[in-house]
């Protein structure tokens, strides 16, 4: 790795990878390697071997793992480069140690744990997570001995040149607390995530297993449904806006809205009050006789009165 000036030291994920690369230098493992790339300390390549006594034990896997500025108190992303037939390819994969599980990853993990961790979930069954693949043995155990050829073209690493030292068995010097940390990751319970054909990004938000129904198209449906079947349609009285009305969603219970009927009810009583006031000066309105001819005649009379009593003063 290049000059450690150029990286910010006053990071603690700086600080933190710095120090694991220097101890994974200090204790080299047959059974993987990692390092950071010359351009990004928090893009590392690793390269694994299969576990013994599997479809995987011939074979070497090489891969990237993506740590977030956050690290180590939120876990990194891991994208497999080499086919394997229990991981799909420059995807981003779906372990319990992995970004989309924040919640069971701990800051005490580090890279060795990831990849032991790797080495250990390659024989466990997919279960639908994001990125998983279930070949059958033969088609891993052919891919296995292929995975030997393989080149980087990224960190120019040749898996033939690599981890070729054999091994009395894969938990040969693996400390009791990285052993217990490797049972607690494949001890969590990884929910079968949806088809790696339907995948989502892990930074937008993922819909849950049952459709929800969007609040306008809830209602629609509720005003649609609750049409009678008969051509002509029902009258509204008075007693219905006191009725309750619901709005019942897909996946929700019903809801009263018991405000509106509140407002509407009083509005109701208050126009039919007022009709029942008026209706009677509207009847004495209609029986009264016809007086506008009469009404003329008083004041015609009025003014000629008037006229006569003016003249005979002046």
């Amino acid at each position: 790795m290049s000059d450690e000036n150029k990286y910010n030291l006053k990071s603690p994920a700086v600080r933190r990878l710095l120090r694991e690369f220097k101890d994974l230098e200090k204790e080299k493992s047959l059974l993987y390697e990692a390092s950071p790339t010359e351009q990004d300390i928090f893009t590392w390549h690793f390269s694994i071997r299969g576990p013994s006594e599997t479809p995987f034990s011939k074979g070497k896997y090489h891969g990237k793992i993506l740590f977030p500025a956050s690290y180590p108190f939120k876990p990194p992303s891991i994208i497999f480069l080499t086919p394997n037939g229990r991981f799909e390819t420059n995807k981003k994969i779906c372990l319990s140690f992995t970004e989309y599980h924040p919640e069971t990853w701990q800051p005490s993990w580090g890279v060795q744990t990831v990849l032991m961790a790797l080495i250990s979930f390659m024989p466990t069954p997919s279960r639908g997570s994001i990125g998983s693949l279930s070949y059958p043995p033969e088609e891993i155990q052919r891919l296995a001995l292929l995975s030997d050829s393989y080149n980087c073209k990224e960190c120019g690493v040749s898996l033939s040149q690599i981890l070729n030292g054999s091994l009395s068995a894969d938990s040969k010097d693996i400390s009791p607390q990285l052993k217990a940390d490797i049972d607690t990751l494949l001890s969590c319970p990884t929910p079968a995530s949806q088809s790696s054909s339907g995948n989502k990004d892990p930074s937008k938000p993922q819909p849950s297993e049952t459709q929800k129904v969007p609040v306008s198209d809830s209602i629609s449906e509720s005003i649609v449904s609750a049409q009678p079947s008969s051509v002509n349609p029902k009258v509204a009285t008075s007693s219905d806006a006191l009725e309750p009305k619901s709005f019942i969603s897909q996946n929700s219970e019903p809801c009263t809205i018991p405000e509106i009927e509140s407002i509407a009810a009083p509005s109701q009583r208050d126009a039919n009050n007022a009709s029942s006031v008026l209706q009677p000066v509207r009847d004495h309105q209609n029986n009264l006789p016809s007086t506008r001819g009469l009404d003329l005649c008083i004041a015609l009379v009025s003014t000629v009165l008037a006229y006569l009593i003016i003249n005979k003063i002046f």
